[in-house]
């Protein structure tokens, strides 16, 4: 580190991050931090990137559309198990409708 005024602030490099921060030397207060910039990347690598997801993403559809087909089918199976229960049970049910 360099040899700087004592009124001025301190300038500090992260050696992890190589982040760098100015800090006031009175208060203790950081006054500003910048983020390391991060490695560039191509054009192609993030193409890529959005293709995958853009398979990833057809691909939960299509599970979740097949998922979906299997409940409405069950449903149906359930809906006329109970259909044709009722329809042998010989106790007469009222409709609510009929009621007045």
């Amino acid at each position: 580190m360099s040899q700087q005024a004592p009124g001025e602030p301190i300038k500090v490099d992260c050696p992890i991050c190589k982040g760098h921060l100015t800090v006031d030397r009175e208060t203790g207060h950081v006054l500003h931090a910048s983020a390391p910039k991060g490695a560039q990347r191509s054009f192609e690598a993030a193409l890529g990137d959005v293709k995958q997801a853009e398979a990833r993403r057809e691909q939960d559809f299509l599970d979740a559309f097949q998922q979906e087909k299997t409940r409405r089918d069950l449903l149906d199976k359930k809906f006329e198990t109970a259909k044709e229960k009722a329809e042998s049970d010989p106790k007469p049910r009222i409709n609510p409708m009929d009621i007045d």
